[in-house]
């Protein structure tokens, strides 16, 4: 299936890139960090522009996202039953739920770069009535993220694309948790230092 993918990439471009970026924004099987490795790949090559290529695949993933959050927020309470008809496994819902209550909008992005538990997780801020602008701020910083390392990866490494590619599924996605912890940290430290500047 990846191999068809990477195909479609190549041949059609732009439009099979948001379909598919879209589709794993809803929390559905895609490989979208692979194929937005090779279509980094493919913008260093000069077959895709970068600013359009990083533009597509922020929007098609964020278009996905705030419509599992619609989805979510529409079905409430009759979410966990949703789910269960899809197999997705009741523990994956209840860690969810936890960590988006004890840390909100934090919790939303913790939960997000966590294979699995990222898929249940913005139909879950629905239901639990997160606002949505709070939401959307939260998403656009997980997009940012998700899309952005893999297409600079693909563009930075060239042909040498594969060999991130293979750790993908292996421990790769943690490069997004880390990189989302460094944001906090960058956070916390500037919040921090404005609170102890004595006021003028």
């Amino acid at each position: 299936m990846t191999d068809w993918i990477l195909w479609a990439v190549r041949t059609f471009g732009y439009p099979i890139l948001a379909v598919g970026l879209f589709v794993e924004g809803l929390g559905l099987p895609f490989p979208g960090q692979i194929t937005l490795l090779f279509a980094g790949f493919l913008a260093s090559r000069g077959d895709l522009a970068l600013p359009w290529l990083a533009a597509t695949a922020a929007a098609g993933a964020l278009a996905g996202t705030l419509t599992a959050y619609g989805i979510g927020r529409g079905q409430g309470g009759r979410l966990a039953r949703w789910f269960q008809r899809l197999g997705v496994p009741a523990e994956r819902v209840r860690q969810a739920e936890e960590t988006m209550a004890r840390w909100g909008v934090w919790g939303y992005l913790v939960g997000r770069f966590i294979p699995t538990l990222g898929n249940v997780t913005p139909y879950l801020a629905g239901a639990g009535g997160a606002g949505l602008a709070v939401f959307s701020a939260a998403a656009v910083l997980h997009v940012a993220v998700w899309t952005g390392l893999p297409v600079a990866g693909g563009f930075l490494l060239g042909s040498r694309w594969p060999a991130l590619a293979s750790r993908v599924g292996k421990g790769g996605e943690w490069l997004g948790v880390a990189t989302f912890f460094g944001l906090l940290a960058f956070w916390l430290y500037r919040r921090t230092r404005r609170r102890r500047q004595p006021a003028p």
